[in-house]
């Protein structure tokens, strides 16, 4: 699991130098910036190669340093393949910039918008709970069903599927609109902590408040978010956080569920947050597998690329993030598996993107909501 750590940047000067040492290069083999615009400046190694000139005093926060800083997924294939995990530095770049005042207008917009509405997209925040007005939802209890941002306000529809779906695996989970937000991760990945510690507070302060000791999430960024980064800025934080399809494995695994086998064939594309941050690859695979014949794509598991979705890079850079989700698209599709799925709505959202560009004739399932009609 890649450990948050929130260092100053020029604290992380002795892997900044030893990355600069070695130049390996093993990072670039994966990244799609790197590939999509061409330029070594993009990738985690030229990254680091400029951070040490920053620390060095050599060069100052230029466009072309923010430019470098946002055309970044933070998706963590970099550290996959090092020792170093320079994720952490390039989050603290973004720090180091926010203070600077340097964030791009469009990266300050998302953040405008979570701290007036409680989501990235400026939605009005009754809007987040209109899939839950005419459902039969517990309000009491100490599960929290927290849906995160995407699902209720862009699919409503399948984040009710989902609900049902902890239903009828036995987990009683609440949900409770009155005080569920956002989680803030977008805010974090921005560099301002202030913003995002705020937050992080009062979301725990309502969570405690209504008895809650346990939260339950489709998004792997909000698990991810809640369970590893919350108790950076809380002292004596104590919640735990899952996914749902860790849920849902769990009463598998223990044979208090079964699924009905579909006999098609899947292929599964890895969030990053839930496979590099959250370490959870196996779980869900098992579950495709009680579905059908699983066929691996290129890139899996630890090692799958971005689908780019992650770092902002959707607001910061939309041609990237498109040309990201076309080139994810095409690689799944290249397994020539009859189905492509995935446990995270954002990926959802980007590849159903790319697989539309590229006219693909793969079905594209969300397997958190998949899981409702098959699960007995």
């Amino acid at each position: 699991m890649l450990e948050v750590e929130l260092r100053k940047l020029g604290e992380w000067r002795d892997e900044v130098y030893t990355c600069n040492r070695t130049r390996c290069g093993y990072c670039q083999e994966g990244c799609l910036p790197y590939k999509v615009l061409g330029f070594e400046h993009y990738s985690s190694r030229g990254r680091m190669i400029t951070i040490r000139a920053l620390v060095e005093r050599k060069i100052d926060f230029s466009e072309s340093l923010v430019d470098s800083s946002f055309n970044c997924f933070l998706c963590g294939f970099c550290d996959a393949k090092c020792a170093l995990f320079p994720t952490n530095i390039f989050t603290a770049l973004r720090r180091e910039l926010f203070v600077a005042r340097k964030i791009p207008e469009p990266i300050k917009t998302v953040v405008d918008s979570v701290a007036k509405f409680g989501n990235p997209y400026g939605l009005p925040r009754e809007d987040r709970a209109v899939w839950a007005k005419n459902a039969n939802i517990r309000r009491r209890g100490q599960v929290l069903f927290f849906t995160g941002c995407i699902y209720p306000y862009l699919y409503p529809k399948r984040i009710h599927a989902i609900y049902l779906l902890l239903e009828k695996i036995g987990v009683e989970a609440v949900y409770v609109p009155e005080i569920e937000g956002c989680c803030g991760y977008p805010v974090f990945l921005t560099g301002d902590w202030e913003t995002f510690d705020a937050i992080a507070k009062a979301n725990y302060k309502a969570w405690k408040e209504r008895g809650i000791k346990k939260i339950v999430s489709p998004c792997p960024g909000c698990v991810y978010t809640i369970s590893e980064i919350y108790p950076k800025f809380i002292d004596g934080f104590e919640l735990e956080a899952t996914h749902v399809v860790m849920s849902v494995f769990e009463e598998f695994d223990r044979g208090r569920i079964k699924l009905n086998r579909l006999n098609r064939t899947f292929t599964y594309h890895d969030p990053c947050d839930l496979s590099r941050k959250l370490k959870l690859v196996e779980q869900p695979r098992k579950l495709i597998e009680a579905l059908g014949d699983l066929i691996e794509a290129k890139y899996n598991k630890f090692f799958a690329r971005c689908c780019g979705g992650g770092g902002m890079v959707s607001a910061y850079n939309p041609q990237l993030h498109l040309k990201a989700s076309l080139e994810r698209a095409q690689e799944l599709v290249d397994t020539q598996a009859e189905i492509i799925t995935t446990t995270c709505p954002t990926c959802y959202r980007t590849l159903d993107k790319g697989l539309k560009r590229i006219k693909a004739k793969t079905s594209l399932e969300d397997l958190n909501a998949l899981l409702l009609d098959i699960v007995y």
